[in-house]
């Protein structure tokens, strides 16, 4: 699996120089775009994982060569550091299973039908980004204020990490502290509790479900054009085009000679 991996690392680096040299990309510019960053991100989780699991075995047999731990009635600390290795490996792989599903999408944009998704987000990217950081400004804001009102008498405000845990919650619909907080001060919980879910429940995740909305009925009035027949035969076409002998040798060419298409175009023009 190990050598899976590290073939997979060299094939990501071959195609990566190759993609820059037949495009004139610079490799900011080429690392950047969405889709290889993400493939980057899944990489190198991946060679985390591998390094975690290799310091996960050696420190295991470094404590199990402590006979100490086996007669000792009390729990052994040097456990500890096996424990959050593995731990964090399995955290890591975890966040593998999604990067490496959430790629699929990048296949089916291929056809119309299925990239409305990746559509939508590509054109409301935008406006959901500035919406989303006032949306954390905000809820930060609330976290803060819960920790300075309710952090000495309610333990689900006793530092910030806490009151954004809470206030995320409260987001989702659960309420389980609101007793307790109108035991401290009614009208003040009312105000807090009122205007948090007003601005970030009733304004702030309505103006994002409106701007996806809007991009949803944009992308699909674009996709109503196309019938799934042409779509398919766009597709095959451009499959056909790519795996001809012709293409396949200009391709080899312009990468053994290290230019680009733009550039192989200019001379001869």
């Amino acid at each position: 699996l190990f050598a899976f991996v590290l073939l997979y690392v060299y094939k990501y680096i071959w195609q990566a120089r190759r993609s820059m040299i037949i495009y004139d990309t610079r490799p900011l510019r080429y690392f950047f775009q969405f889709w290889n960053m993400l493939e980057l991100v899944n990489l190198v989780c991946f060679l985390g994982v591998f390094g975690l699991k290799i310091a996960w075995i050696v420190q295991s047999r470094r404590v199990t060569d402590n006979q100490t731990i086996f007669t000792s009635q009390d729990y052994p600390a040097q456990l500890e550091g096996p424990l959050w290795l593995y731990s964090m490996a399995l955290y890591v792989n975890s966040i593998n299973c999604l990067l490496t599903f959430f790629k699929l999408l990048k296949y089916l944009s291929m056809n119309d039908n299925f990239n409305i998704l990746t559509r939508t987000i590509e054109k409301s990217a935008k406006n959901c980004i500035g919406l989303l950081v006032l949306f954390f400004v905000v809820l930060v804001a609330y976290s803060l204020c819960g920790v300075v009102i309710y952090g000495h008498t309610i333990s689900e405000f006793r530092d910030f990490s806490s009151a954004f845990s809470t206030l995320s919650q409260v987001l989702l619909g659960n309420l389980d502290s609101y007793d307790t907080m109108q035991q401290e001060n009614r009208w003040l919980t009312f105000g807090y509790l009122g205007t948090f879910t007003v601005l970030e429940l009733y304004m702030m995740l309505n103006f994002l479900i409106a701007i996806l909305s809007e991009s949803f009925a944009e992308v699909n009035e674009e996709t109503a054009d196309q019938s799934f027949d042409v779509q398919v035969q766009r597709v095959l076409g451009t499959l056909n085009f790519s795996f001809k002998q012709k293409s396949i040798l200009q391709r080899l060419q312009l990468t053994y000679n290290r230019k680009s298409l733009s550039s192989a175009l200019s001379d001869l023009l």
